[in-house]
């Protein structure tokens, strides 16, 4: 199910950890699909964030956040790049029920 995002875009904060500075990046949604258990939102300059399990999700115009997930995966390219598969970047970030853990592949 294709679901709009009402905020037209911010920084990334990921359990508390910022992907780049705070405030630094701004990062525009263009598409967001919700399938099963698993929020999938695309952005324009080619990221993809992959949320599994999301809970508690708040989609206001001011306001974009989900207050659970089990894995969080970001996808981008490597800034200042092509858009090929050896510049593409992922970082991970899991939840065992009582820690947060982020692994970054780049």
């Amino acid at each position: 199910m294709n679901i709009k995002i009402l905020k037209t875009g911010g920084s990334l904060c990921f359990w508390g950890e910022w992907f780049g500075r705070p405030y630094d990046n701004i990062h525009r949604p263009v598409s967001a699909e919700l399938s099963e258990s698993v929020l999938t939102i695309r952005f324009e300059s080619g990221e993809k964030c992959t949320i599994f399990e999301p809970s508690e999700i708040v989609n206001e115009p001011n306001d974009f956040h989900i207050a659970h997930a089990s894995i969080i995966v970001w996808e981008w390219y490597y800034y200042g790049r092509e858009h090929t598969p050896e510049n593409l970047c992922r970082r991970e970030y899991t939840n065992d029920g009582e820690n947060n853990h982020a692994l970054e592949l780049c």
